[in-house]
């Protein structure tokens, strides 16, 4: 599988970091899958995880952050790519693996609460924080 790398990507949507409290849950039909949450974007979010023995056959993905008192449960997934963590030297880092998901067709409900999450627990890449009161992660 190549390389991912992000900053060749053309998303439809701007990419912000979280805090590193953010975690999350993948299911499947019968598998479960905890894993890291990375960063997140309007329609879809990247995760890091250790696969155990499942495959990559999830469909929904919860949310929970301990520090910002989040839960978001049960948004439907469809995964985008799934690859090993590589270091600066392109080697697999300890088994650590890459997956990016987009949300298909969550409810309005759950696409509202995702973005209140993201414009109050979101960086921007560089660093920076997102500014209160800025709107431009929802629709014009």
């Amino acid at each position: 599988m190549p390389k991912h790398d992000e900053s060749s990507d053309k998303r439809e949507h701007q990419r912000f970091k979280v805090c590193e409290t953010v975690f999350a849950l993948l299911e499947g039909d019968v598998e479960r899958q905890p894993a890291q949450v990375v960063n997140v974007a309007r329609g879809g979010v990247c995760l890091h995880y250790f696969r155990d023995k499942y495959a990559c056959s999830w469909r929904q993905l919860t949310i929970s952050s301990f520090h910002a008192d989040c839960f978001l449960g049960q948004l439907p997934v469809e995964i985008v790519y799934d690859g090993p963590v590589e270091d600066e030297g392109c080697r697999p880092v300890n088994g650590m693996r890459r997956c990016g998901l987009k949300f298909t067709e969550p409810t309005s409900t759950q696409q509202a609460l995702w973005d209140i999450f993201i414009e109050q627990n979101a960086t921007t890449l560089n660093g920076h924080g997102l500014k209160p009161g800025r709107n431009d992660l929802l629709p014009e």
